[in-house]
């Protein structure tokens, strides 16, 4: 959905996985802009009350049929109230209806409907799509995606082994996270005899830091784990243009300690490989290789400092923490849930677990949850706020088709979609090559034309 700019020299700013807003941290970044543009309104005489975001377009990118924002007011929630909305909710109430105002402001949308990421995969696509409006079935989707659970599934030894030691572990809370990623460490450090690295946080003075969560400060744990070799994340946006970004994943190749330094002092980096790293070569040898330095974060409330490195083991992640990343390597999802909390109903998270990675052969699951938790989402409030929502957006679509393209109807532009599918089919077709351990044939889906 973009936003216009009034100036000449556009400055345009794209925000992707848009559903992971919320509608009071959308006025805030209002808040922000504005204030950065504070000598662009005075230098041009322009009233700051007539422009959204110090008057930058905007383009909001995402899919709202995945996960909710936390601890925010979703851009489809147009039920919730102050009375009715949870107390930590209360102080920003003002900023998520300042945010719902500004929203409404946005006058064009397009909608994307052809999914990418499995294409090659058509029925998984088409399940995971079921799956995302709550629509799948009981034969035609859950007796097939059961067929993949590790322990009543069909899946051969090698298979199995496969997903324990190569897949990433996508769970829903952050215990079954700690508990495979040390789980992944241990057998590493055990198996391969290697020294597992414990780094405590550097605090300041003050002894509550050392008590405080991560969240606290910007993400930063008070103590990381970490054997050489292992699989590690990144969990800030150090130098996102060369590609080391919050979400990017690679493999620990060493850490750096002070000459001369005892064990168990603080290093002063770690080396880690990442191949999607394009920026200039440390080290000429292995121009992947990217030193990570230490973060200082600070609470603003206390003042009190955190130092720790933004990296922690990435065998397993959380559904949130995965949403916008492709999983090449295979997902083993994990949907565990608790006695009031069922994962596999709630809105949003279930879709996003199962489109991480690009087939159904790379795809599999640790105790998949009973049938009844999934038919539960059909009666999500969330899901109905979100369908109304969309079909506001469905009409400003046909709206700034009709406006800025020959396209008056969807019926148009499946007609174009057509026409150009088949020249792209009358074209010459690149073989294309794929890494070898990326592949995991699924005989007994095979046989089924899966």
């Amino acid at each position: 959905m973009p936003s216009r700019s009034s100036g000449k020299n556009v400055v345009l700013l794209i925000v992707d996985e848009v559903s992971f807003i919320g509608r009071a941290f959308f006025h805030r970044m209002h808040c922000r802009l504005q204030q950065a543009k504070r000598a662009y309104f005075a230098e041009r005489g322009l009233d700051p009350e007539k422009h959204h975001f110090g008057d930058i377009s905007m383009i909001l990118v995402g899919d709202f049929g995945q996960l909710d924002p936390i601890e925010d007011v979703s851009f489809c929630d147009d039920e919730t109230t102050y009375a009715t909305c949870p107390k930590p909710l209360w102080k920003l109430w003002g900023h998520a209806q300042l945010g719902r105002q500004l929203l409404q402001s946005f006058k064009e949308a397009i909608m994307l409907t052809r999914i990418h990421r499995s294409k090659d995969d058509l029925w998984w696509t088409e399940s995971c799509l079921r799956l995302r409006d709550f629509v799948m079935t009981y034969d035609g989707d859950y007796e097939v995606w059961r067929q993949h659970d590790l322990d009543r599934g069909h899946l051969t030894a090698e298979q199995k082994k496969y997903f324990e030691t190569e897949a990433v572990w996508l769970c829903t809370r952050c215990e079954d996270v700690g508990s495979e990623n040390g789980k992944k460490l241990a057998h590493k450090a055990q198996d391969e005899k290697k020294l597992v690295h414990r780094i405590h946080a550097r605090h300041s003075t003050h002894k509550a830091a050392k008590r405080q969560p991560s969240s606290a400060f910007d993400g930063l744990r008070q103590v990381i784990n970490l054997v050489r070799g292992c699989k590690v994340m990144v969990t800030r946006n150090i130098a996102y243009k060369y590609g080391l970004a919050n979400g990017t994943r690679g493999k620990l190749v060493g850490v750096v300690y002070p000459t001369g330094a005892p064990v168990g002092s603080f290093p002063e980096a770690l080396v880690v490989e990442v191949p999607e790293y394009c920026g200039p070569a440390f080290y000429p040898s292995e121009p992947k290789w990217v030193p990570i330095l230490p973060k200082v974060s600070i609470k603003e409330s206390t003042r009190q400092t955190r130092e720790q490195f933004p990296v922690v083991a990435g065998y397993a992640l959380t559904a949130n923490k995965a949403q916008g990343l492709t999983l090449k390597e295979g997902v083993v999802i994990n949907l565990t849930s608790g006695k009031r909390f069922k994962a596999a109903s709630k809105h949003g998270l279930p879709f996003v677990a199962f489109t991480r990675s690009e087939s159904f052969a790379m795809t599999a699951f640790k105790n998949l949850p009973p049938w009844d938790d999934f038919e539960k989402g059909q009666h999500s409030d969330m899901l109905r706020m979100r369908k109304r929502f969309t079909e506001m957006l469905d009409r400003k679509h046909t709206e700034t088709m009709r406006k800025y393209s020959q396209f008056q109807t969807a019926g148009d532009e499946n007609e174009a979609y057509e026409m150009w599918r088949e020249s792209r089919e009358r074209e010459p077709k690149r073989r294309k090559v794929e890494p070898q351990h990326y592949r995991m044939p699924c005989p007994a889906c095979d046989a089924q034309g899966w």
